[in-house]
């Protein structure tokens, strides 16, 4: 099996560099220890007491059960931990999916959807984001889409890159449409604890008997470097990504998934860490996408830490984008998501760098349009 490079991890590695402005990613900033430490009451002692032995194939049960009691009704049978949600989504698609499954996905979606889903062999079908709609999901589309055959619905919700979402009414009829035709659904909620208006989404694995739901550390937390996310859903399956795990990694650090069990069991204080972070940033994002003259569209931030932007006079991001990071100011360009004439902004970033970052993409996209 052979994999293209994801274009968007491809993207940071030519241009992420410790001195980088960063108004491009999609999570919270990442947290130190000692921070980690403060929020979760993690002692020296319990810290020195952790003994590096294996770990279980589906998951340390302490972590296990923490995911369980927040997302699956306490039932620890139905969890499964990954080394990252990328280890997580590629164990669970190659155990569902076999080659010619038909697959109907967001576009854009995960790039580690599209890869999984691409080395399984599957037809893959998109349900398309159109920034350009802004917020307008476009569920009689999905309808259409899913056929009797349909093996997988996957969805990303809160929506990375464009920050929209649905209401409990748009997921009850995303629910709807896969019980509809039987097909399994799969639903990233890496932002769930990021809505801005309204409530957080119900988990899906608790509205429907074939539906997963995927999670992880990384955004809402500000622990991307733990490498730790999960799957809750039915166990019949979860207990069968076993062979293809013991082929892989086996199973997970005990270290990271000590830390990582009481990181989930004080999430409200992880996430909450960063509210205030997370919401003037969208001030300033909002009030700068609605003033500034290079601006000609952009998705309005429903959840998560980022929006898609289109700017005046550019048909195609990318040469904005790398102008920019040679400037020391990143952007993702939109072409990493099969959207080229868009850019990808994040705004969990401090008010001064933000503002900063903002003023310099507004002179680079006013040269780059005349």
């Amino acid at each position: 099996m052979t994999s293209a490079p994801a274009l968007l991890e491809q993207w940071y590695r030519d241009h992420l560099c410790p001195d980088a402005l960063d108004i491009s990613s999609s999570g919270v900033p990442p947290i130190t220890m000692a921070e980690l430490r403060a929020l979760t009451g993690i002692t020296p002692e319990a810290l020195d007491a952790v003994r590096f032995e294996d770990s279980h194939s589906l998951g340390s049960p302490p972590l296990r059960q923490a995911v369980a009691d927040a997302w699956a009704g306490g039932d620890a049978a139905r969890v499964l931990i990954g080394q990252g949600s990328n280890e997580a989504v590629f164990l669970l698609l190659h155990t569902l999916l076999e080659p010619g499954d038909d697959v109907v996905a967001m576009s854009p979606i995960y790039h580690a959807y599209g890869s999984a889903l691409r080395s399984a062999g599957c037809r893959v079908r998109h349900w398309a984001v159109r920034p350009e709609d802004g917020a307008d999901l476009d569920l009689d589309e999905l309808e259409r889409l899913v056929l009797p055959g349909t093996r997988a619905v996957l969805v990303n919700l809160p929506h990375n890159p464009s920050g929209v979402t649905v209401s409990p009414a748009g997921q009850a009829r995303i629910v709807e449409i896969a019980a509809a035709r039987g097909a399994y659904l799969v639903w990233d909620n890496a932002f769930a604890e990021l809505v801005h208006d309204g409530e957080p989404l119900t988990d899906v694995a608790q509205l429907y008997e074939r539906a997963f739901s995927v999670g992880t550390l990384s955004k809402c937390y500000g622990l991307p470097g733990l490498r730790i996310g999960w799957c809750v859903g039915p166990p019949a399956v979860l207990d069968r990504t076993v062979g293809l795990r013991d082929t892989t990694t086996l199973f997970c650090s005990t270290l990271t998934e000590f830390l990582a069990a009481h990181a989930v069991r004080h999430r409200k204080k992880l996430s909450g860490h960063f509210a205030e972070l997370v919401g003037k940033g969208r001030d300033v994002f909002l009030h700068w996408a609605r003033s500034s003259d290079a601006v000609e569209s952009f998705t309005p931030p429903m959840g998560g830490v980022t929006s898609l932007v289109r700017f005046r006079g550019t048909p195609d991001a990318t040469e904005l984008c790398v102008r920019l990071a040679r400037a020391g100011v990143l952007l993702v360009p939109g072409r990493a998501f099969g959207a080229p004439a868009w850019a990808r902004l994040g705004y969990a970033v401090p008010g001064d760098e933000l503002g900063h970052g903002l003023e310099l993409v507004d002179r680079a996209a006013a040269s780059a349009g005349r």
